[in-house]
């Protein structure tokens, strides 16, 4: 295993064990690693068959399998970089930040806001009606405050 690969596995498992033990032991610091921690092991992956595919071809072995992962497992990393381009850009996340930031009886329950979590997560859905489009969603943001981070949930209607 190469280097570049046992280091991407181990900060992917690192970034995974201490993402979950922020949120069990409600550790407000680094709260949204888990879910790049996650990203990392996928990408980790990916390297880990370029390898097994390299070794495979010079001892004339089959490679079928091993493309169809490295073909799957990039399909994948692109689509979690899609993903959380498009719901960063969306207006549904976009009006939930702008609410989030306004709203005094949050500020006054956590603090001021001073930015939020990297990788949103939730769900966007948008309704198609006769006469305009309806987007709604829940989408979870980590509102990061002066010494807190909390887990707000927003539901836009």
């Amino acid at each position: 295993m190469r280097r570049i690969t046992r280091l991407t596995f181990t900060m992917g498992v690192t970034l995974v064990v201490y993402g979950n033990l922020c949120r069990e032991l409600h550790l407000y610091f680094f709260w949204d690693r888990k879910e790049l921690g996650c990203i990392i092991l996928l990408i980790s992956l990916l390297f880990y068959l370029i390898n097994l595919n390299r070794t495979r071809t010079r001892q004339g072995r089959k490679t079928f399998w091993v493309k169809l992962g490295i073909t799957m497992a990039s399909f994948e990393v692109l689509l979690a970089g899609y993903l959380i381009y498009d719901f960063n850009n969306s207006d549904p996340y976009r009006i939930a930040k702008e609410y989030l930031k306004a709203n005094s009886e949050l500020r006054d329950d956590v603090g001021n806001i001073r930015r939020f979590g990297l990788m949103p997560t939730g769900t966007i859905e948008t309704i198609e009606t006769t006469s305009t489009d309806f987007a709604s969603g829940h989408p979870s943001l980590t509102v990061t405050v002066m010494y807190l981070v909390s887990l707000v949930k927003f539901l836009m209607l």
